[in-house]
């Protein structure tokens, strides 16, 4: 048979099996908020990420307690929502994420949306109720402006930690490898929504070539330049749509043009870098270019690198009638958009789910994907691989689109 182009779609449940944390366990750190300290360059730090300084297990920051607080507040107002509404879902970081991100795009007159003033006006009339912050060394101050502003970036600094713990094996994505190594593919598309570096690190351990988007280093930073996908230095390509833990933003240059370059430094140290004349150049932010949240997403597909990897993603689907989805969860409304008009532009287009319990998945997945599953099944477009991504083999992948095919 002809080789194949495949696309495979990835989210947060194919990096749990390596002992990262799932969105369960994030949400949860995040919500108790023990143990984290705000260092001088104004980001929230784990303590136990800086055993130097000894157990801070109890540590009770009042500016930490303060967007704690805040946090608190936004998720009981997810939470009447979800019961008014008789939704039996958890609450998770991204809701209170894009719940803060619509307060402070408000406040500061990027989003007109009246039908906020009412939630703005009722989170005010708390404020005087809100934990004093430490006044010897404020790093903001008690408003809604800040508190929402604070909210987002704790949210973002937590999730960059937590993502960066040392995966306990990279085996559970050998099918991955298997994959790309396959005589019957072509070329290949990884579109990942994970901010984690797993799969980056899975092909390089198997000595798989990929493109990513990036310059090769210079000056021990490599670039990001949506060209760099066009020149097809290799058969596969990593497409991140929510940027990554090893992301920085820098000054623009002449490999990066435009507002800002988003950087990868060969060290992890993005304080001190280089730019590609030699000279010293300072990072845009203190945190790596991560999407956080649920529905600003689709606002922040518009500009950006985020825009150039929405793009890519478009055209990756369609390239090919076989699409893969492992871990992905179904609840971005973009990208679930994109998947519904791949899967009706062609009687030959495929769809093969990984997941262990695949009810759940669907009656979890946001309506315009719930309501097609079972007709795709019935039109022969959907199988279902009932296994984690830990017990999977390219071979029942491959046998699942042979069916199809037949």
């Amino acid at each position: 048979m002809a080789k194949r182009h495949i696309s495979l779609v990835f989210g947060a449940g194919s990096s749990t099996p390596a002992e990262l944390p799932s969105t369960r366990e994030l949400t949860s750190r995040i919500m108790a908020g023990q143990g984290i300290w705000i260092h001088s360059d104004s980001n929230y730090y784990i303590g136990e990420s800086f055993p130097e300084l000894g157990d801070l297990s109890n540590v009770s920051d009042p500016n930490v307690q303060a967007v704690l607080w805040f946090i608190s507040l936004l998720d009981g107002w997810i939470q009447k929502h979800d019961q008014r509404h008789s939704l039996t879902r958890e609450v998770t970081y991204e809701d209170i994420y894009y719940l803060a991100s619509q307060v402070f795009e408000n406040e500061v007159g990027e989003l007109d949306n009246p039908a906020l003033q009412p939630f703005i006006d009722a989170l005010s009339a708390k404020i005087t109720y809100a934990p004093k912050i430490e006044s010897k060394h404020p790093r903001f101050e008690v408003s809604i402006l800040d508190l929402s502003s604070q909210a987002q970036h704790y949210i973002t600094c937590l999730v960059w930690q937590l993502l960066m713990r040392q995966p306990s094996s990279l085996e559970h994505l050998s099918f991955l490898a298997e994959c790309c190594k396959s005589p019957d593919i072509e070329d290949i598309d990884i579109i990942t929504v994970n901010h984690d570096t797993l799969i980056e690190r899975c092909l390089s351990k198997n000595g798989i070539q990929y493109d990513d988007g990036f310059s090769d280093a210079v000056n021990q930073v490599r670039y990001w330049n949506p060209l760099f996908f066009e020149r097809k230095a290799s058969d596969v390509r990593i497409i991140k749509l929510h940027g990554s833990v090893n992301w920085f933003r820098f000054p623009p240059n002449m490999i990066s043009p435009g507002v800002e370059a988003i950087g990868i430094t060969e060290d992890w140290d993005f304080w001190h870098t280089r730019n590609p004349q030699g000279d010293r150049q300072w990072p845009h932010g203190t945190t790596p270019e991560l999407l956080v949240g649920t529905f600003n997403k689709v606002i922040s597909y518009s500009y950006g690198i985020y825009a150039d990897l929405y793009h890519h993603f478009r055209v990756a689907l369609r390239r090919g009638p076989n699409l893969v989805v492992c871990g992905y969860g179904f609840g971005d409304k973009a990208i679930n958009t994109q998947i519904l008009e791949w899967a009706y532009l062609s009687e030959d287009h495929r769809l093969v789910v990984i997941h262990p319990r695949p009810n759940n998945l669907r009656l979890r997945s946001r309506p315009a994907i719930g309501r097609h599953w079972d007709t795709w099944i019935s039109m022969g477009k959907l199988r279902i691989i009932p296994k984690g991504v830990e017990n999977t083999s390219w071979s029942d992948v491959w046998d699942e689109f042979e069916d199809l095919q037949g």
